[in-house]
């Protein structure tokens, strides 16, 4: 037994539970007197009546047969309401309505099901006054509701797969240009792991080998070419050596000459040739020399 406090705790709570059980339509927002049928309607998934529902699809039916066309689509000679894309047979329509042709809906507030209220009346207990009564009429509007619904989920279901399709095969994309990116950064990290040793490894080759000195070193231009100098007291000392063989050449030619004068006969041809052959072992002497000294400072300056 719950104590009073306790109940009127509970009092607000269970009528918010059984406000929120009653079905209430996305558009008029009257409660559901029968059930109501998950349409999508401009993109947005709703809950509607059957009235509702009929009124916002009235181009999927004939509002005088309630015969739904096929996909939705209407025939070619249909006749079409001048307010709104409602359509209905022609032979469903009287010949002298055809030029001005309204639809019921466009005309008067027109409702395709009967509120309950005008139907229960007459009834005095409130079981029968919560009853809900389905004629034939009745019957035909709820199946065109279920028909019409059923056409707008089929293409809502279609649109659905198209953009999951185009979802996958953006993510395949995008997948793929993901991984080609992680590849080429991949890539180049490794490259430059890989410069960054050959630059370390070419410092520390350059840090181990020592220079080698130069053997020879180039003269500057302020001091002195010692091989120049070194050639030209050569040749200095050839010219001095030529200079004391042709002297003592002509010294000789001289004391033969005043030998002849004085005598009145010139000497014999032994004693000419023998001059000359001296005179040939001289400057054989001088030349050797002058070779031999020129050999010498040749490796001095090597």
């Amino acid at each position: 037994m719950l104590s009073p406090v306790i109940a009127l705790i509970d009092a607000p709570m269970n009528v918010v539970k059984e406000e929120a059980q009653v079905q209430r339509c996305s558009y008029c927002k009257s409660a559901s007197e029968l059930w109501l049928y998950d349409v999508r309607h401009r993109g947005i998934y709703r809950q509607l009546c059957a009235a509702c529902l009929l009124k916002m699809h009235s181009s999927f039916f004939c509002p005088v047969c309630l015969e739904v066309y096929a996909d939705g689509l209407p025939p070619e000679n249909n006749i079409k309401c001048g307010n709104c894309p409602s359509t209905v047979h022609a032979a469903c329509l009287a010949p002298e309505l055809v030029p001005s042709y309204v639809c019921l809906c466009c005309a008067n507030e027109f409702s395709f099901l009967t509120p309950l209220s005008s139907l229960s009346q007459n009834m005095q207990r409130e079981e029968e006054r919560k009853a809900v009564i389905i004629d034939v009429p009745a019957a035909k509007i709820i199946l065109a509701a279920a028909q019409v619904a059923a056409i707008s989920m089929t293409r809502a279901a279609a649109s659905a797969w198209s953009e999951a399709d185009k979802k996958v095969r953006d993510s395949a994309i995008a997948r793929k240009k993901a991984r080609d990116s992680l590849l080429h950064a991949s890539q180049r990290v490794e490259n430059q792991t890989t410069f960054a040793v050959l630059n370390q490894k070419k410092n520390t080759d350059k840090k181990t080998c020592p220079v080698k000195a130069e053997e020879t070193e180039k003269p500057s231009r302020g001091m002195p070419n010692t091989s120049s100098a070194k050639k030209r007291m050569v040749n200095s000392e050839d010219d001095d050596k030529l200079k004391a063989f042709t002297s003592s050449f002509l010294q000789h030619r001289n004391i033969r000459n005043k030998a002849t004068s004085e005598t009145g006969k010139p000497k014999l041809a032994e004693d000419s040739v023998s001059s000359v052959k001296t005179l040939q072992c001289h400057l054989a002497d001088a030349l050797n020399k002058d070779e031999q000294d020129r050999l010498i400072g040749l490796r001095c300056e090597e």
